[in-house]
């Protein structure tokens, strides 16, 4: 055997650990380099039921009227065919007994504003997952799942004992996408009960056993809550062969990952014996594994992060925390022994807490930008016994990362070898090459050349370290090998073509071509292509290595990365049969448009993607991309408040744009508000030890026995305009107070849009005309007298704090109209109550009208009496137009306003509108 060959056989290599050759129980850890974004985590919606405890609204799916389901955990997502999959716990209610677990599906990939769930079913009916011969009742549960050649293969814990809640794990399979499962194999008894599985790239991460194709990084627990996580490998082609599991049972001399066939010589990747349901995920753009877990230390969802699968793994740290993190009397039951806090409890549990379990990422479906990410995850509580879908962000501190590594070179004797590496951080970095662990005098880039290679540069490793002002990484060894029988080949990338321009959405094609002095045109195997995504002058991995074909594609994301200082790079390297590389490369920019955004009256604020800009403002965009963009409402401005009426498309307050392929401007028009009733208006009130009859909402109620007096009414807080009483008992005050106003509209259809501002302690309840038009801190379904509020309000609920929703003015009749209010107490031991409102509404522009008065004049009118609008000019409509008053003399004539204006040549364009 040559050098060449021996060099080749060295790199394919690698090592299987002994069983007992481990060289340590427990792997190291290292400080925590990602950090939680303060107050980051917040849940989203909740996904079981057909009411959310927290909100008192309807959930997106349903789940008891459409499938039967009131009641389940866990929530196990997994991709499959393109689809997200989610795997549930035991579940109650459908008729279904013992405990089952059902299997959904989604096909919405923005978790942002809830996902809407289909399960599999039975008619009307949730079709619960069986796998036969296993027991699957409570505590046998689904654990994870992985799609390989359109077949799902299930992980699946049973042997559940009053002493083992997760006795043995198996796998089964699907070739019917989940509606029928086949016993594979026992899969643990041991370590990997419980277990998290991710398929990966070989390529992407040399350590594992095979080098190439796909493989299985099995994250596992053993005894539930009572045991530390381990790692295990499996080729995705042999997944049904037990016989193909490799452990992880620890790092050689060299750092190098080693493996076992023997699962009892799998070591424990960190020391926390305590990890209950779990899982793990490669976040592109922390570029780390990120894993999630609950534990009782510390308290919470906790995560760790490592830049291998196999660590180190880092210090853990909080994620969620149910009293910090609005878990605790929001979602989460607080035993009403401990204190009275809420009422999201299941019926009959009201002295049992709930508890945070079950945290599982939604690992496709991550989005942010290089070192920064917002996460998705599911979370399960056991009183309400339902699953929540959360959200958090993290970032990761700046130091170095080496997206493209180095690679071994073969070359002629005397030709130049050259080693070149991609790294990426915020900012500059250095680079410092070492030979055999020494430094090379002026190799301080990313690429290092041995200008003339021999058989005497044969025995030295090379490698690079990378380093900045927050911290350093090293590349893994190269070496050089000689040959004086071959010639490198010969690359050229194809498509994408020079200057194409990519877009949200869209799908590029890459293809290429390589020709070999000695191998002539080299075939697919040959070609190994990468996708880099540039940010600022960093890159994260786009697309991991694939390998084996000439050509191929991927999709651009329509959300996410929303800067226009990006592009793609497409990088292609081809090995001749002799094991000589060739690389090319073609960079793909964006195509950008311009975003301008106006307000009238111009100054006003609107937010897009969450960035709060003041206007006139103008951004530049990536075609294509999906955009949210809405407006701060209401907004003071020199002293006047606005309201948000409309975009000038007729569009609501937060929409969704896509970029278009021109410049576009985008114009959210306010109004000063029309106070229809004011914040001190006169309210009939009620103190009652009993709810006044149902129609006491109604326009028709008789409310003139009611006491009247002026806002802000309550108790407790001496700011007071009205005092009211709350009971006879200062020890056991009344829960609910009621409160009633009329107001006259002579010609509702003026309105466009109305705005109610609720000041309350602690809960309120706003109808208008008989109508529930607002709730704020209340619990779900139809209140009665005793119904609490879920929390104490804050100290400025008491005093400035005004709590607001738009509402439809079609609830508006023309003459009297009634608005009538409930507040809630949090408890009979309440010190205070307040309660104040105001109504505000934004009228449509009047309609203008063209009318012929005489030669050289023309005439234009609009009804009357249209308090506060004015008629505007302007010569052109081009963006942004320039508006100016017409101060012309207005006469009233049959009801309408009517000017008259001397004829000018040239366009002329007027409005109306209300400063």
């Amino acid at each position: 055997m040559n050098r060449q060959t021996t060099l080749m056989a060295l790199l394919g290599a690698f090592a299987l650990c002994l069983p007992g050759s481990a060289l340590a129980a427990v792997n190291p850890t290292v400080p925590p380099d990602v950090s939680y974004v303060p107050a980051s985590t917040r849940k989203i919606s909740q996904l079981i039921g057909d009411t959310d405890y927290q909100w008192g609204t309807p959930t997106d799916t349903r789940t008891q009227s459409r499938y039967g389901i009131s009641g389940s955990d866990l929530g196990v997502p997994f991709s499959h065919n393109g689809i997200t999959y989610i795997l549930f716990g035991d579940t109650h209610g459908g008729g279904v007994a013992g405990d089952r677990d059902p299997l959904a599906f989604t096909t919405d990939t923005n978790p942002e504003d809830g996902l809407q769930l289909t399960f599999l079913a039975n008619g009307s009916q949730w079709r619960p997952i069986t796998i036969p011969g296993i027991s699957q009742a409570a505590y046998e549960v689904p654990l994870d799942a992985v799609s390989i050649s359109n077949k799902i293969y299930l992980y699946h814990s049973t042997d559940y004992s009053p002493s083992v809640t997760m006795g043995r794990s198996v796998l089964a399979v699907s070739s019917d996408h989940g509606m029928n499962f086949q016993l594979l194999y026992d899969f643990s008894t041991t370590h990997f009960i419980n277990v998290s599985v991710n398929k990966i790239n070989l390529r992407d991460w040399p350590g594992f056993p095979v080098s190439a194709g796909d493989g299985l990084a099995i994250f596992g627990s053993g005894s539930y809550r009572a045991s530390n996580v381990r790692l295990a490998f499996q080729p995705a082609a042999s997944i049904e062969a037990p016989s193909t599991l490799r452990y992880f049972a620890g790092l050689d001399a060299s750092g190098n990952p080693t493996w076992s066939s023997n699962e009892g010589d799998a070591i424990a990747l960190f020391d926390q014996p305590c990890v209950g349901e779990f899982s793990v995920a490669y976040n592109k753009f922390l570029k780390r594994w990120l894993m999630l877990f609950n534990c009782g230390t510390p308290r919470g969802i906790n995560y760790r992060t490592a830049r291998q699968p196999w660590g180190p793994w880092t210090e853990p740290q909080v994620l969620f925390e149910p009293w910090d993190d609005l878990g605790y009397a929001h979602f989460m039951h607080v035993n009403w022994t401990f204190r009275n806090y809420d009422t999201v409890h299941n019926s009959g549990r009201q002295n049992e807490w709930g508890g945070e379990y079950g945290p599982y990422m939604f690992k496709e479906l991550a989005i942010g930008t290089d070192n920064r990410t917002t996460i998705y995850w599911t979370l399960s509580s056991w009183n309400p016994y339902v699953t929540v879908l959360m959200k958090s962000q993290l970032q990761v501190a700046n130091s170095p990362v080496i997206t493209v590594p180095p690679l071994d070179q073969i070359v002629s004797a005397g030709e130049p070898a050259a080693f070149e590496l991609t790294a990426s951080a915020i900012g500059g970095l250095n680079y410092r090459w070492q030979r055999d662990g020494t430094n090379i005098p002026g190799a301080l880039s990313n690429v290092f050349t041995l200008p003339t290679a021999s058989a005497a540069d044969e025995p030295s490793s090379f490698r690079c370290i990378v380093s900045n002002g927050t911290g350093s990484v090293t590349s893994n060894p190269v070496r050089v090998a000689i040959t004086n029988e071959n010639q490198a080949p010969v690359v050229q990338i194809l498509s994408p073509a020079a200057g194409e321009l990519f877009r949200g959405g869209s799908t590029v094609v890459f293809s290429g071509d390589a020709t070999d002095a000695e191998d002539g045109a080299l075939p697919p195997t040959a070609f190994h292509w990468k996708v880099l995504f540039f940010h600022g002058g960093h890159n994260v991995p786009f697309l991991g290595t694939v390998s084996g074909v000439k050509a191929g594609t991927f999709s651009v994301p329509e959300r996410g990365e929303q800067a226009t200082n990006v592009f793609f790079r497409v990088l292609l390297t081809v090995q001749d049969s002799a094991g000589r590389r060739a690389s090319a490369f073609r960079d793909i920019y964006p195509q950008t448009s311009v975003l301008s955004f106006l307000t009238e009256p111009a100054g006003l604020q609107i937010v897009l993607d969450g960035v709060v800009r003041t206007t006139p403002a103008s951004v530049a965009s990536v075609v294509g991309m999906s955009r949210i963009l809405s407006a701060v409402a209401p907004f003071t401005f020199g002293g006047r408040a606005h309201d948000f009426r409309e975009w000038s498309d007729g569009t609501t307050l937060t929409r969704t744009i896509t970029v278009p392929e021109t410049n576009a401007t985008y114009t959210a028009v306010f109004r000063t508000p029309t106070i229809l009733v004011p914040t001190n208006a006169i309210w009939k009130y009620l103190v009652t030890a009993s709810a006044p009859s149902a129609s006491w909402k109604s326009i028709i109620f008789n409310d003139s026995n009611w006491p009247a007096g002026g806002a802000q009414l309550g108790f407790g807080d001496n700011d007071e305009a009205t005092p009211i009483g709350f009971g006879p008992d200062p020890n056991n005050r009344y829960i609910s107070t009621y409160f009633r106003h009329t107001f006259a509209i002579a010609d509702p259809a003026v309105f466009a849009a109305l705005t109610v501002r609720l000041l309350r302690d602690d809960g309120g309840i706003v109808y208008l005309n008989g109508t529930e038009v607002f709730r704020s801190n209340m619990g779900g379904g139809t209140p009665v007298w005793a119904t609490q509020a879920p929390v104490t309000a804050l100290p400025t609920d008491e005093t400035t704090q005004y709590y607001f929703t738009n509402i439809s003015p079609v609830l508006l009749r023309a003459g009297t109209n009634t608005l009538a209010v409930e507040i809630h107490q949090n408890g009979t031991n309440s010190s205070d109550l307040s309660f104040a409102l105001e109504l505000r509404a934004a009228e449509h522009d009047p309609a203008l009208r063209v009318e012929g008065p005489g030669a050289n004049q023309l005439g234009l009118s609009w009804p009357y009496p249209s308090s506060g609008f004015v008629l505007q000019s302007a010569l052109s409509l081009q963006t942004p137009a320039s508006w100016s008053n017409v101060n012309q003399s207005i006469v009233v004539t049959n009801a309408r306003n009517e000017v008259i204006l001397p004829f000018t040549s040239g366009p002329h364009f007027f409005r109306l509108r209300k400063p």
